[in-house]
């Protein structure tokens, strides 16, 4: 029957060849089959991937419940199928309140189903800005097939004004340690602009904070000339700093693709050279920003240093900062050392600062002055994360006595082998 396929179409028509014979041969090709309740598929034996995809449209909104969708595409059997899923950037889930970011408890769907069905939803880690849900499906036949499920977003009050979040999704099986395939997404959480475009502070009570800081409207309009209300006293002594901008940070890592080990003593390949821009407006203020590196491993993960800032590296604008990095009372303090989750907090906070949010006492009475600042380092990487990991970094910019982030920014980053 196989040598039917070698033949036009037609041509067996016109022969007349049955047709439940010409069904037969035609979909009893070889390679992979349909297999009873996925997707008919070609995807080849050897292939096997996932996708993440977002489906509401960006950016957004502070309370929104989101879709997203995970697509397996298999061309094999798969045994104890799990989807791992990290929500980054969003804070964590409370228990106990109804306005934080959450998974929408029994939201998951597979289509067609595994051979668990209803999907089972397990939460692994509930860390600040990453959450960590297993989704277990069970065996999969070859197919194709697409996981649905719901998060909501935090509130206005918890998240603010300006986030920005990273969803990233791992496919495992039981058999087999690591990741089949990974996909990652990243999206915007934006505010509404009749809250988050005007001067006026979404809350004085709910955030605890002390100084409101300068927002700008939609339309800038100069002022002809100035009157003697807004114009700044200066004395030779005391220089008015004026800074319009809004609080903001940003980040870059150069190159944005390394090696295993890479930064590490004896290892060849660079480190990641990374560089977090912000403003601190509108006065000289306490100022934490928070370095989160997510995917990569953590100190236990290889080499001299695992995966880890490298001593000596960090500078604020310009100036090194030479001080042990694990500590927990300098200017540079690692307050997070999980797998695939190192924490680290740059410390101007004079004497803001407590302990929940800086790891330790300040004994520092700096703060930073108003205005642009750079800080530069680098950043190793553990010699055991593989070949094809895929990670992020994420800066946050929090003006103490607030834990609130003022404003948030993540970059992709990943390790490949030579």
């Amino acid at each position: 029957m196989g040598k039917l396929r070698n033949i036009p179409l037609l041509t067996l028509l016109a022969l007349g060849v049955p047709t439940f014979l010409l069904v037969m041969s035609l979909t009893a090709a070889p390679g992979v089959e349909a297999q009873p309740g996925a997707t008919a598929t070609t995807v080849p034996s050897y292939f096997t991937k996932i996708t993440k995809t977002l489906v509401d449209p960006i950016p957004v909104a502070p309370g929104q419940i989101v879709t997203f969708k995970a697509t397996i595409q298999t061309g094999r059997d798969l045994k104890a199928v799990t989807v791992e899923d990290i929500l980054a950037g969003l804070g964590r889930e409370d228990d106990t309140s109804n306005t934080d970011t959450e998974y929408v408890a029994g939201s998951a769907t597979l289509v067609p189903p595994g051979t668990i069905n209803p999907v089972v939803a397990v939460r692994t880690a509930n860390q600040l800005n990453r959450i960590v849900y297993d989704f277990q499906l069970g065996d999969l036949k070859a197919g194709t097939y697409v996981l649905t499920y719901q998060y909501r977003i935090g509130s206005l009050l918890d998240l603010g004004c300006f986030r920005n979040a990273t969803n990233e999704v791992h496919l495992q099986i039981a058999e087999r340690g690591g990741h089949l395939s990974t996909s990652t997404i990243g999206f915007p959480v934006r505010g509404p602009q009749s809250d988050c475009l005007t001067a006026t502070p979404v809350s004085t009570t709910a955030i605890p904070v002390t100084e409101t800081p300068i927002t700008p409207t939609p339309t800038n309009t100069p002022t002809p000339t100035n009157t003697p209300t807004n114009t700044p006293t200066i004395t030779p002594t005391n220089t008015v700093v004026t800074v319009t901008a809004t609080p903001g940070v940003g980040k870059v890592c150069i190159p944005s693709t390394t090696s295993p080990g890479a930064g590490n003593p004896g290892e060849p390949g660079s480190p990641f050279n990374c560089t977090i821009s912000f403003r601190v407006t509108p006065f000289d203020r306490a100022v934490i920003v928070e370095d989160i590196y997510s995917g990569l491993g953590n100190s236990s993960s290889g080499g001299t240093l695992g995966t880890a800032l490298v001593p000596g590296s960090v500078a604020l604008d310009g100036v090194p900062i030479i001080e042990d990095y694990n500590d927990t009372s300098g200017h540079v303090r690692r307050v997070g050392d999980v797998l695939n989750r190192v924490v680290y907090h740059f410390v101007w906070c004079g004497t803001e600062c407590s302990t929940p949010q800086t790891g330790g006492p300040s004994g520092d009475p700096t703060f930073l002055t108003a205005g642009h600042h750079t800080i530069t380092a680098q950043f190793a990487v553990g010699t055991e994360v593989g070949c094809f990991a895929n990670g992020h970094q994420e800066a946050h910019l929090k003006f103490p006595p607030s834990t609130a982030n003022e404003d948030t920014h993540t970059i992709n980053i990943q390790v490949r082998c030579p």
